[in-house]
């Protein structure tokens, strides 16, 4: 597994290629820190469309800049779950679903990592799902 830390997220990519991402605890997302974070995801991890899972635990805010940045995602380049159970988490992830809807963004929210996960799996490729290396497969 790859990973990569900024100042206010870690990111780790695992075997599927679903990126996990984990904000600093206590973290307040400014615009400038969400580029950041997208800019990083986007270099580290230049798998497209990039299949993300945000934790939102632990987050203290947002800005609505930042939000509406993050939402403006095309979903040819990312594919977003949102995972939390906190109050502020569930009130973040209903944000960007409103921000989103109608939107060329793919963006849902769930309540475990588990159901994320499968989501997110139902966009990979059918061969990284079984686990098969798909140029060994064409031979």
């Amino acid at each position: 597994m790859k990973t990569v830390e900024t100042p206010d997220c870690s990111f780790c990519k695992d075997d599927d290629g679903i990126l996990y991402a984990q904000f600093t605890p206590g973290a307040s997302i400014t615009l400038e820190k969400a580029q950041e974070c997208a800019r990083v995801s986007f270099e580290q991890f230049p798998q497209r469309p990039l299949l993300l899972l945000i934790s939102l635990e632990g987050l203290r805010s947002i800005d609505r800049e930042a939000r509406e940045y993050f939402a403006s995602l095309p979903s040819s380049e990312v594919i977003v779950a949102l995972v939390g159970l906190s109050p502020i988490a569930r009130v973040i992830g209903a944000i960007f679903i409103g921000l989103t809807r109608g939107s060329r963004s793919s963006v849902r929210t769930f309540g475990s990592q588990e159901a994320a996960r499968a989501w997110l799996t139902t966009f990979l490729p059918v061969a990284a799902v079984a686990g098969v290396d798909s140029e060994r497969e064409m031979e």
